[in-house]
C-alpha cells in the first residue's frame, strides 16, 4: 500500500539534496533553482484559512502536467513531526476542495503566474510529502516509524477519497548536523 507511493528522489524534477541550516532556506532554494517551466513558488508560512486559524497550503507549489503539486517538506522521521506533516497535507486539500475562500486565497498567493488560476479551480491536485532524512531511500515506508506509516496510510486514504494523488520523496540530508 505505501511503498508504491514512494518515488525515487532523482525522479522528482526540482527537489534538491538538503544541505541547509533551516527548512525555510531549503524551500526557497528549491523554488529559486527550479526550471521555470514548473513555476515553483515557495509558500512556506503562508496562510489560506478563511478564519483566524493558520493553515499553510504547502511549502512549495508547482505546476505539473495538467495540475498543481502541493509539496509539504519536513526534516526528521520522528513520529510526531511526520504525523503533523501528513495531517497538514490532508487538511490543505480538504480546505481547497470545500472552501472557495481558501482557493481564492491560494490564487492570490500565486497571482504572479496566471496559469495557476484555472488549475486551482479544476482541482487536479497532487500532494507530495518530502521528508528530509539520512535514512536510505531504498527502505521506502520502512524508513518511517510504525505510527507514522499508519498516519501516512490514513492520509493517503483521505487524499484518495478527495481525488488527490499522493507521493512521498525521501530527500537526502547532506547537512553537517547529523
Amino acid at each position: 500500500l505505501l511503498d508504491p507511493k514512494f518515488i525515487p528522489f532523482k525522479d522528482h524534477p526540482f527537489l534538491i539534496e538538503y544541505g541547509h541550516e533551516r527548512e525555510d532556506k531549503y524551500n526557497l532554494e528549491c523554488a529559486e533553482s527550479s526550471d521555470s517551466k514548473y513555476h515553483v513558488i515557495c509558500l512556506d508560512k503562508k496562510n489560506i484559512s478563511p478564519n483566524e486559524t493558520q493553515i499553510e497550503p504547502c511549502d512549495l507549489i508547482a505546476i505539473q502536467k495538467d495540475g498543481v503539486e502541493l509539496i509539504h517538506v519536513k526534516i526528521s522521521v520522528r513520529s510526531a513531526t511526520l504525523s503533523h506533516l501528513f495531517n497538514q497535507g490532508r487538511n490543505s486539500i480538504e480546505l481547497l476542495r470545500n472552501d472557495s475562500e481558501a482557493r481564492n486565497a491560494l490564487k492570490k498567493l500565486v497571482s504572479t503566474i496566471p496559469e495557476y488560476n484555472d488549475l486551482i479551480d479544476e482541482g487536479n491536485y497532487t500532494v507530495t510529502f518530502a521528508i528530509i532524512t539520512n535514512k536510505p531511500e531504498i527502505l521506502k515506508a520502512k524508513s518511517l516509524p510504525f505510527f507514522s506509516r499508519m498516519s501516512l496510510a490514513n492520509s493517503i486514504k483521505s487524499l484518495t477519497s478527495m481525488k488527490a494523488e499522493t507521493k512521498v520523496v525521501l530527500i537526502p540530508d547532506m547537512s553537517c548536523k547529523k
